[in-house]
């Protein structure tokens, strides 16, 4: 009996714990504060499907300066976001990192 427990707890919580909501356009997963700059695509594992790679950057108006040579500079944070594809879709797409 406590192994049928065990078994049914391991799939209610595999079954309602695991699911994920596949977003489907990888601008989807540009995270707040940040816009969509630029898209660039390839197969970047030789798996045949089409990966992508987002370029974001910051909204925040606070970090416009005036340089007295240059004008009106944008210092805001510019990212990198990567996307494996998985099928059909950029299922997996992992921040690697912000400069």
């Amino acid at each position: 009996m406590k192994k049928i427990w065990t078994l049914c707890m391991v799939v209610f919580a595999t079954t309602v714990c695991g699911q994920v909501v596949q977003k489907k356009n990888p601008a989807d997963f540009v995270p707040k504060g940040y816009v969509f700059f630029e898209k660039v695509t390839g197969d970047l594992d030789k798996d045949s499907l089409e990966d992508c790679v987002l370029i974001i950057k910051g909204t925040d108006k606070s970090r416009f300066v005036n340089d007295e040579y240059r004008g009106k500079l944008d210092r805001n944070r510019r990212g990198v976001m990567g996307g494996m594809a998985i099928g059909n879709t950029h299922s997996d797409i992992n921040m690697l990192g912000l400069s």
